[in-house]
This record gives C-alpha cells, sequence and structure tokens, in this order.
C-alpha cells in the first residue's frame, strides 16, 4: 500500500483555494488501495471512451488534454463520496 507523507516544496506557490484542492483530493482517494483507485480512474469518461472498443493487450486512444479538462470541471460541487465510487456504464 502507498503512504502520503509530506512532500518537500513550496506550498506558498499554491492560492489558497488550490492548496484546499489539494488537500480535497487528498482526502478522498488517499485512503484507497492502488487497485481501488485504478479502477475508480478507468471508470472515469475519458478513459472509458479511450478504451472502447479494445481487447485484451490492446492500447486505449490518446486522451487529450481538453477532454480532462472538460470532465474534471464538469464534477464540480459534486459530494466527494459520488466522485470516489466506483462508475457503471
Amino acid at each position: 500500500m502507498f503512504l502520503i507523507r509530506e512532500v518537500p516544496g513550496n506550498p506558498e506557490v499554491f492560492t489558497e483555494d488550490q492548496l484546499e484542492s489539494i488537500d480535497e483530493v487528498v482526502r478522498a482517494y488517499g485512503g484507497l488501495r492502488p487497485f481501488v483507485l485504478s479502477s475508480v480512474v478507468k471508470s472515469e469518461t475519458p478513459w472509458r471512451d479511450a478504451w472502447a472498443g479494445t481487447g485484451p493487450g490492446g492500447r486505449g486512444r490518446l486522451i487529450e488534454v481538453e477532454q480532462i479538462l472538460s470532465f474534471y470541471s464538469s464534477l464540480e460541487g459534486q459530494p466527494v463520496e459520488e466522485l470516489t465510487a466506483v462508475q457503471e456504464d
């Protein structure tokens, strides 16, 4: 299992809102086992779309930055419990 520990760096480069977002991500996802976190991420739309139609050992399509930005921007304001649940098709 991975551990979350303090990482060296300068937190002063972030705004208060950015630090709150980072803290919320760590609180929501930090306790998940790696395989669960992987399942959560891969169940989300950009990844499902990229891997649609590929078989075992296949390669997914490139996920464009715009797709990721659009997807994650659409999640703003949703309860954390909904965001950490594995989505079904």
